[in-house]
């Protein structure tokens, strides 16, 4: 699917009759398509009057053949990628730059953007919750059994304060 696909269906939206609240967009995604859609969630608020948020996944860090842009590299990009967007909260254009090692429900071991997860968690989440909550009684934590590792390997807790502090949507975890 091209950003013109994406953006052609983010346009759908204007006329589209039904609640929503959130667009996910799935698959990895770059600059370009986050700063278009950051636009077409302004347009949508202010002139439909249509207040949703957009979801993106980040796309996977990776080296050069010369083994150069490591993950730092790719973490200081992004940070320098999301002074770019034009919404100023961050919860209206969310990018996740989160990625792990799941159990699928037939068993199989995916890495996968961790959007997907978060995107259940919006679903079930009331109004004026968190997902971000950590106890277990809150019922929004991943089980070690479900998210077996958070990846790239070297996504520390350095990379993940810089994209934290930038503004991205990030996975932590913690002991117990």
């Amino acid at each position: 699917m091209t950003n013109g696909d994406v953006l052609a269906a983010a346009d759908k939206l204007k006329q589209f009759n039904q609640e929503f609240e959130f667009i996910h967009v799935v698959g990895e995604s770059m600059l370009p398509l986050w700063l278009a859609l950051s636009e077409a969630q302004k347009e949508l608020l202010t002139i439909y009057h249509k207040p949703a948020f957009v979801l993106l996944e980040a796309a996977f860090p990776t080296e050069d053949s010369d083994g150069s842009g490591g993950i730092y590299d790719w973490a200081a990009q992004m940070e320098t990628d999301r002074k770019k967007i034009a919404n100023t909260d961050v919860t209206d254009v969310q990018v996740c730059a989160a990625w792990g090692r799941i159990v699928r429900l037939d068993g199989r071991t995916q890495i996968t953007n961790l959007a997907g997860l978060v995107s259940g968690r919006y679903a079930k989440a009331p109004v004026q919750e968190s997902i971000g909550k950590t106890r277990s009684e809150a019922g929004y934590g991943f089980s070690g059994a479900r998210l077996t590792e958070l990846l790239p390997a070297g996504y520390n807790n350095s990379v993940i304060e810089l994209l934290d502090v930038a503004g991205y949507m990030t996975f932590r975890e913690y002991d117990s």
